[in-house]
């Protein structure tokens, strides 16, 4: 890779901080991170509170499998739209199993933990700049659209076995 390469992907992955400085990364690594292993472990879940556009958002971090496969029998449950439940199904598959299991080589388990990008939520709300609570149960948003975030949930999100 020539240096011009390099220097516009370096210009990609950066942002301007209000005091111009130049070394912000568009998206937190550490969000990035835990959606990675969210998404390699695929039936692990944890709370999770963002921000994101002046919104708060606040839900169970999901792998983007688990988000595919509850949009998927959400619609196929819906009357009307049930099957349009299955033009979801190549979204799903692009996420693999759970891909940090002992049978995976380390070059599978390195590369599951990269981040494709989008953080998924189940049983997510939006507060609204007033605070009011918008109810929703699946979310997915850009991972570049998030500016801060914490561990935790505003409110009472009931475990899987309760819904």
């Amino acid at each position: 890779m020539d240096t011009s390469s390099a220097d516009a992907m370096a210009d990609e992955n950066v942002a301007e901080d209000r005091n111009g400085n130049r070394d912000v990364p568009h998206q937190d690594p550490a969000l990035g991170v835990l959606v990675g292993v969210i998404n390699a472990l695929r039936d692990s879940e944890i709370g999770i509170t963002l921000h994101a556009s002046g919104l708060i958002v606040s839900g169970t971090l999901i792998s983007g499998r688990r988000y595919f496969e509850l949009l998927i029998e959400n619609l196929e449950k819906s009357q009307g739209v049930g099957a349009f439940g299955q033009l979801f199904a190549p979204f799903r598959d692009l996420y693999g199993e759970d891909t940090l299991s002992g049978e995976s080589t380390e070059e599978e388990k390195e590369s599951a933990l990269k981040s494709d990008g989008f953080i998924h939520l189940r049983d997510a709300q939006t507060f609204s700049p007033t605070g009011h609570a918008l109810p929703g149960r699946l979310w997915r948003a850009r991972l570049t659209e998030i500016t801060g975030w914490s561990i935790g949930t505003y409110g009472r999100i009931p475990p899987n076995e309760e819904r």
